[in-house]
């Protein structure tokens, strides 16, 4: 959605950091990782600003990450800003139905 993509340039996503929570083996992460990482790709979002931590069936990541951030369903896309969390979307968006519209809620919300 090429006005909420603006919106989230306008909104700086890319003062955020990401945290993504995802199964190789779920079917949620393979269809909403991809399309986090299109919109990513289309703010132009640094690199180094988005940790993606793979867990297995059962949802332990490779250093015990998910307990500290009660990991209960992939994928878990996580917005922090200055180390704390500011929002999170669990398997798929659920506000408004659209990974970019959910994200921009998340960073306006007041």
């Amino acid at each position: 959605d090429e006005p909420t993509i603006e919106a989230l340039k306008k909104h700086k996503l890319t003062s955020y950091n990401i945290k993504v929570f995802l199964g190789t083996w779920c079917g949620d992460s393979h269809r909403e990782v991809p399309r986090l990482m299109k919109i990513l790709d289309l703010l132009k979002y640094p690199e180094n600003k988005v940790v993606l931590i793979a867990l297995n069936r059962k949802k332990e990541g490779p250093n015990g990450e998910e307990t500290s951030y009660s990991i209960k369903r992939v994928p878990t896309i996580i917005l922090e800003k200055h180390g704390k969390e500011i929002g999170r979307i669990i398997e798929s968006p659920q506000s408004t139905g659209f990974l970019e519209k959910d994200l921009l809620e998340i960073i306006t919300k007041k």
